[in-house]
């Protein structure tokens, strides 16, 4: 076999593996996302808000509903 021929499979097996590495690479990142889906999430700020009184919600809707009739009267 001469030189070029050795030449020529040195690289082409040097190609091969440096697939094959990226592909484990691709594969593990991929791997440690699935996991990370899988992890159950940290809570929302919004499920850790204080609840909503009940009377100041009927008073905020009460607001609107006048404004609401003033747009509507002019």
């Amino acid at each position: 076999m001469d030189n070029h021929q050795r030449s020529l499979r040195r690289a082409a097996n040097q190609a091969f593996i440096e697939s094959l590495e990226q592909l484990a690479v691709t594969l593990q990142q991929e791997e440690q996302q699935l996991k990370s889906l899988d992890e159950p999430q940290s809570p929302d700020v919004t499920t850790s808000a204080p609840p909503i009184d009940l009377q100041m919600l009927e008073e905020a809707a009460a607001d609107i509903e006048q404004f609401m009739q003033t747009l509507q009267g002019d």
